[in-house]
């Protein structure tokens, strides 16, 4: 196809203990129509039958390939991927998950062709968390709020010589700060393909809140944010409960601990009173979910009279 004698996609599979869920994961990709691609599987030394399934289907398929050997959990074996790809676009799909359909990569594979192809290209996921497709076109100010998931994006592999590759210490978010590293690059071209790249599973990274990212990454980026556009966005509740939320997980308390944070930004007034309304509560009581939600509203209602917002 169109000339292509080397993998042009390098799928990397984190795996540990997956053998009940891998064979749907590999037969979705060895189903494809477009077939340019190698298989990385990278295993965390499983005790299962995980080893025996890929010498399986490795010796049927060339394309598979294994390494099997102690890691740092997900994030470090797909840096390990990272550095073994050829291909010219990575693409992480979990072992649980699956490709949405047989066309997958040509229809992605279509997307990226042209003089300056993106050096990043995403689409959408959908899974039995999310009420349809998740989530549509994303601009850097909605990745301040959620994540793209790592396996509906296709990543250009030199991108990561550029950026970086994940950062180990934030051990639930390192993929939303690697792509909060990606969308703040205005050099890099970034592209939104409207259909389903792959169906989620039942595992995954728990949902738990990454403190370590929360503060070195998304209270700066979206102090900067509101820097940049006015905290008049802050009058829209959903927008202000993202904040408060965010002030919350994080355990911010005060001032003082939220400007060791903002890499020189300035706190906003209303960010202020947020804190000293959170601070009403104890903050085991805070995350309690209709008493934080309650105690949200009247501190939007508060700031809205006095026009901080």
């Amino acid at each position: 196809m169109d000339g292509i004698t080397t993998p042009f996609f390098s799928i990397v599979i984190p795996t540990l203990n997956s053998d009940k869920t891998l064979p749907a994961a590999l037969d979705s990709v060895l189903h494809q129509q477009f077939t340019h691609f190698e298989v990385w599987i990278i295993d965390s030394v499983s005790g299962d039958q995980t080893l025996s399934i890929v010498k399986t289907y490795g010796e049927k398929d060339g394309r598979i390939r294994l390494v099997s050997e102690k890691d740092k959990g997900i994030y470090d074996a797909m840096n390990k991927g990272i550095r073994l790809a050829v291909g010219s676009y990575i693409f992480f799909l979990g072992s649980d998950d699956w490709l949405h359909d047989d066309n997958v990569l040509g229809s992605v594979f279509e997307g990226l062709k042209g003089a300056t192809p993106p050096d990043l290209l995403y689409g959408n996921v959908v899974g039995a968390n999310y009420k349809g497709h998740y989530d549509g076109e994303f601009s850097f100010e909605k990745l301040l709020k959620k994540n793209i998931s790592h396996q509906a994006i296709f990543y250009k592999r030199d991108l990561f010589d550029k950026i970086g590759y994940y950062n180990l210490s934030y051990r639930a978010h390192a993929d939303w700060d690697l792509n909060i590293r990606c969308f703040a690059d205005s050099s890099l071209r970034v592209t939104y393909l409207d259909r389903v790249i792959a169906e989620f599973g039942a595992g995954g990274i728990s949902a738990g809140h990454d403190i370590p990212f929360i503060k070195e990454v998304l209270i700066p980026e979206k102090l900067k944010m509101l820097e940049a556009r006015g905290t008049d966005r802050l009058r829209s509740l959903p927008a202000y409960d993202d904040w408060w939320r965010v002030l919350r997980n994080a355990g911010i308390r005060d001032e003082p601990s939220l400007r060791q944070l903002s890499n020189g930004h300035p706190i906003p007034r209303c960010l202020k009173n947020m804190l000293r309304w959170q601070r009403l509560v104890p903050q085991k009581t805070l995350r309690i979910g209709v008493l934080s939600k309650c105690l949200m509203f009247a501190s939007y209602l508060y700031n809205l009279l006095i026009a901080a917002i």
